[in-house]
């Protein structure tokens, strides 16, 4: 299964942007989704190429246990 394919039965719970003002290439968007089985993971949807995903887009990062969930914005 894709990641496009998951992403089409999970839904969104909440997302999250990070931007260092000094530099305009370090930044990222990811997103906290629930799957339909109920799991949970991290998704990140754009990043800049000096940031922790170094430009990568459109991707699961992480599967999330339960006792990370509440963390979940914590990268790197």
């Amino acid at each position: 299964m894709s990641d496009q394919d998951i992403l089409e039965v999970s839904e969104l719970v909440e997302e999250h942007d990070n931007r260092n003002e000094d530099d305009e290439d370090d930044y990222y968007s990811i997103a906290l989704y629930r799957h339909s089985d109920g799991r949970m993971f991290r998704y990140v949807a754009a990043s800049g190429m000096n940031s922790v995903f170094g430009g990568a887009q459109g991707f699961i990062d992480q599967w999330l246990a339960e006792r990370e969930v509440a963390s979940w914005i914590v990268v790197g």
